[in-house]
């Protein structure tokens, strides 16, 4: 996210990413259970810091991938605190997910009623949403990003497919539609004077 971060500043915006434990930089072990609490911990910390830092403006959520579960949980729980909601690269249905990474159902008695509920989620938020997803995404098939869209209750919303992407090119392959996607959400949510031209 270094790269991307300068891409935002352009534009007025300031971007914070967050990895979970064990990932990217991140130190501790990976559990589901500790991403979705240290989720909350880190949206409070965010909220308090920019009050005390006299930030004000809009916020918006975005989660990538498996972060798509910490952003849904986050907007369908702080639905008043937050103005948007970006999910790229999000599962909707976890069972293919854990298969995909290896994980035996039937051995683990899984049902998608017991996993993360991202559907059940997104169908709780009703702020101005922007799903982006892969054509090819050989990960998280672009059906899940389809049926985040046709779940999400936003008067406001837009699906962005990234033609002839994958799970793991979508900013090599669509940088310049994913950024015009990104500023007309944005722009959606600010006031005229806080958003720079895309």
């Amino acid at each position: 996210y270094n790269d991307m971060g300068p891409v935002y500043n352009r534009i007025g915006v300031n971007f914070l990413p967050v990895d979970y434990r064990g990932y990217g930089r991140s130190t501790g072990r990976p559990t589901i259970t500790a991403m979705m609490r240290d989720c909350h911990i880190i949206f409070d910390f965010t909220k308090n810091w920019l009050r005390e830092k006299g930030c004000h403006g809009p916020f918006i959520i975005m989660g990538r991938s498996l972060g798509s579960a910490s952003a849904l949980e986050l907007a369908s729980h702080y639905r008043d605190r937050i103005d948007g909601l970006i999910v790229e690269s999000g599962f909707a249905f976890s069972g293919p997910l854990l298969q995909l990474l290896g994980v035996d159902l039937r051995a683990i008695g899984f049902e998608e009623e017991a996993g993360l509920g991202n559907i059940e989620k997104i169908r709780r938020v009703d702020k101005p949403t922007l799903i982006i997803h892969a054509e090819l995404d050989h990960i998280i098939p672009f059906s899940d990003g389809q049926a985040l869209f046709d779940a999400s209750p936003a008067q406001d919303k837009t699906l962005l497919k990234i033609a002839g992407a994958n799970h793991n090119d979508i900013l090599m392959r669509g940088l310049s539609d994913y950024m015009a996607a990104i500023g007309a959400l944005i722009r959606k949510v600010t006031p005229e004077t806080g958003i720079r031209g895309l």
